[in-house]
């Protein structure tokens, strides 16, 4: 899930606006690419934070 939303609707569509509708080419396939990988790597660590507190609550509360 995270991948299709960093890669999928992020990475492609500012690759392809970038390349295309811009005119940078592939350095702008490049640029959309790493961005869809940084927004990928944030939704990963935003729900490992999260899914660590979650369990550290749990541990506790129980």
């Amino acid at each position: 899930m995270f991948a299709g939303i960093g890669y999928g609707l992020i990475g492609f569509f500012v690759s392809y606006v970038l390349s295309v509708k811009i005119g940078i080419g592939v350095a702008g396939i490049s640029i959309g690419l790493s961005i869809g990988t940084t927004v990928y790597a944030t939704l990963l660590m935003h729900f490992h934070l999260l899914a660590d507190r979650l369990a550290f609550r749990s541990r506790w509360h129980s």
